[in-house]
């Protein structure tokens, strides 16, 4: 199915909306910092929560901590020539391995992801694209998203018009390509579901169409992908045939933040504002948590600056989403009253992840890696 749908060290924060009650407050106490040559845009832990990795000065450099902050490698990725990427980054489930964009050295070697040994910093394997005929600047992985049992890969490349690649893990063998075309998303109607009769969209690809731009990609722990395109729809589901949901009539911010909670049955998505001008009547930045079944509206909140990215804590209690206003808002949506809090952050924050294994939050700084727990 597919749906269309800056804390000094040792200080302790609680901030919250008028929502709230103190004894709601969470605890947020900044632990540590990690510094890096220039600030990271991607960051993961590993899968038994002792390393933590950063990808930073445009792309070039990895580097890799333990999870108390002693340096562990430094990864230099070959950026000879070629777009600066690095706003993905994961561990594989062995703890060691690491999975990025792939380099893009100055000779023709046609590649879209890359496996690094951590511990030696040594480039493992390649992981090709499907053949496009296109510069090898244009099929690197831009954004990708790892499946929570590490089965899966999807991959959006450089160059937005690239359809969508899905890869298994196992041999790196392409599964499947999506294309999202521009007269698929053309006059839908809000939680489109192709399992009801009647109301799945019909469309056709049309002469000059074009595809839209996927802004980002979240896999389900049933391994169901969401896509988020720069028009403000998201694609939900496991059967590229797709229908849509879109999250607010009309919306035409676009995403940039997706993710779905610990157990599947929640989605978060956030919205930046366009980079260009918005149109007069055009919908402000905003977040929303979604049942994914029914659709219901969990969380609404169209106050929010414009999200940078977001993540859910281990047990899928607290959202935490970082804005372009140099705050970090928290939210947890199972709490009446839909409590947030707001907690500053440094300025240039764009980036953040969860540890896996306990109530301890990274977020990317200018000048490297600050870790927070969350309580």
């Amino acid at each position: 199915l597919w749906m269309v749908a800056v804390l000094a060290a040792g200080w302790a924060y609680s901030f919250a909306s008028d929502a709230g009650t103190k004894r709601n407050h969470l605890q947020v106490t900044k632990l540590r910092s990690v510094a890096t040559k220039d600030w990271p845009t991607g960051i993961a832990w590993s899968p038994d929560g002792k390393k933590i990795a950063a990808i930073h000065d445009f792309g070039r450099v990895i580097s890799v901590w333990s999870s108390g902050g002693e340096p562990i490698a430094s990864i230099k990725r070959d950026v000879t020539t070629g777009p600066y990427v690095g706003s993905s980054l994961a561990f594989m489930p062995d703890n060691r391995t690491i999975l990025a964009p792939a380099p893009t050295p100055s000779h023709e070697e046609y590649s879209s992801l890359g496996l690094w040994d951590t511990e030696t910093g040594a480039l493992q394997r390649l992981v090709p694209p499907p053949s496009s005929g296109r510069i090898f600047q244009a099929v690197v992985a831009r954004i990708f998203a790892l499946s929570p049992d590490y089965s899966l890969v999807a991959v959006r490349p450089i160059d937005s018009q690239e359809p969508i690649s899905i890869y298994r893990t196992a041999d790196w063998s392409l599964i499947k390509t999506k294309q999202v075309w521009r007269s698929e998303t053309v006059g839908l109607k809000p939680f489109l579901r192709s399992d009801v009769p009647g109301v799945t969209p019909a469309y056709e690809v049309m002469p000059h169409d074009f595809g839209e731009t996927v802004n980002a990609l979240a896999f389900a722990p049933n391994n169901d992908l969401a896509i988020g395109l720069i028009s403000g729809l998201v694609m939900m589901g496991s059967d590229p045939s797709s229908t849509f949901f879109q999250f607010i009539e009309s919306a035409s911010t676009p995403v940039a933040g997706l993710a779905y909670s610990p157990n599947g049955k929640f989605i978060a998505v956030g919205t930046r504002n366009p980079s260009s001008s918005p149109p007069p009547k055009a919908h402000p930045a905003f977040l929303q948590i979604r049942d994914v079944e029914s659709g219901n509206i969990l969380v609404e909140d169209n106050t929010i600056p414009a999200v940078q990215n977001l993540a859910w804590d281990r047990d899928g209690q607290i959202l935490a989403v970082i804005t372009e206003s140099d705050t970090m808002y928290l939210y947890r949506p199972f709490m009446d009253g839909s409590v947030h809090q707001s907690v500053p952050v440094s300025r240039g924050t764009s980036t953040l992840s969860f540890s896996p294994t306990k109530s301890e939050l990274a977020v990317s700084t200018p000048n490297g890696v600050d870790f927070y727990s969350i309580k």
